[in-house]
């Protein structure tokens, strides 16, 4: 996931504007963000702000903003637990199958 202090190439970009629109969109203090990117941030924008309309121009109080912000950090904690989980897992099926050859021959007859 990127930010980008210009517009690339093409046109699917979410600018992000601090203050007021101006009536005119690709604006110098402007960050963007590609709308494929945007995606996994939308859901967070949405809660943080319900009345975000995706095909219009939104302004966003700072109140709104600390929101998102909260919901972006429980979302990438998340994210970050479950990764950390399916790294584990391999680990922890290694562990059980070592175990497994330590265990008597009459034990394992009965599994």
């Amino acid at each position: 996931m990127k930010i980008l202090n210009q517009k690339g190439e093409g046109s699917c970009y979410i600018e992000f504007l601090p203050g007021k629109y101006k009536g005119k969109c690709w604006n110098k203090e402007s960050i963007y963000m590609n709308e494929e990117d945007f995606g996994f941030v939308l859901k967070c924008i949405e809660e943080g702000f319900p009345q975000y309309d995706y095909y219009s121009f939104n302004e966003i109080p700072s109140p709104s903003w600390e929101l998102i912000w909260q919901k972006l950090i429980e979302c990438f904690s998340l994210l970050k637990v479950e990764m950390i989980q399916k790294k584990l897992k391999p680990i922890s099926d290694l562990h059980f199958l070592i175990n497994m050859r330590n265990l008597p021959k009459s034990l394992m007859k009965q599994m």
